[in-house]
């Protein structure tokens, strides 16, 4: 494993861990019964490390204003999952503006302006489709 991966990954699960704290949610209780997060709760977590994300590691300048939020699903239809994620983004958020022309497939791209520069800050939404549900 390289470094920075190990590195991105503890700052993933730092995200994970301050956003639980902040709702009260007991991630490894939720480990122990089998049940992680609700579409509720995950968008709710996508909008918390966004704004972390877009507002902080980003200085918005030349060659720093883009990047992509990985949405994890683990339940079925990755594609109304993002949907759903995509209307409820724009609702929260206002300021992002959803490219049109995307309507279909499991990303979307969207654009913001950059809290830091006032510059268009670009994101793709990639949703990574994890069920597993074999049938014999």
């Amino acid at each position: 494993m390289q470094p920075n991966t190990l590195f991105n990954e503890l700052r993933s699960l730092m995200f994970l861990y301050l956003w639980a704290d902040l709702r009260g949610v007991d991630i490894g209780e939720r480990l122990r019964e089998g049940v992680f997060l609700s579409l509720g709760e995950i968008i709710d977590l996508v909008g918390f490390c966004g704004r972390y994300l877009a507002d902080r590691y980003s200085t918005g300048l030349a060659g720093q204003d883009a990047g992509e939020m990985i949405i994890y699903c683990f339940g079925a239809r990755a594609d109304l999952v993002l949907s759903e994620y995509q209307s409820r983004l724009a609702v929260a958020r206002k300021d992002v503006r959803f490219d049109g022309a995307i309507t279909q497939g499991l990303f979307r791209r969207s654009v913001h302006t950059h809290v830091n520069t006032g510059r268009d800050f670009q994101v793709r939404h990639l949703i990574v489709p994890l069920y597993f549900n074999p049938t014999r």
